[in-house]
């Protein structure tokens, strides 16, 4: 099951919020020691600060053994993605 991110612009201004969203999910997946998969149906836009809390989150589970995945990410999101070379490993 998919953990689903509410914020809907990642930037300077939410990425508290954001960032607290997706340590929650990460937190309520200790348990399940199962990939991560957050739902990103909601995020329009992500700036740099966003991709940096997604590449941290994807170290400290990589280190576990275990995968960030991305659900269904508006074509933004998608693009950022591709052109910093992250999709192969969350989407």
């Amino acid at each position: 099951m998919a953990y689903r991110i509410t914020v809907e612009e990642v930037d300077s201004g939410t990425i508290d919020a954001f960032r607290a969203q997706v340590d929650q999910a990460i937190g309520c997946s200790e348990d399940g020691g199962g990939d991560v998969e957050l739902d990103v149906t909601a995020v329009t836009f992500m700036d740099s600060a966003g991709l940096h809390v997604l590449t941290q989150a994807h170290k400290v589970l990589s280190a576990r053994g275990r995968r960030l995945r991305l659900v269904d990410p508006s074509p933004s999101v998608r693009r950022l993605l591709e052109i910093t070379g992250m999709a192969e490993a969350m989407l």
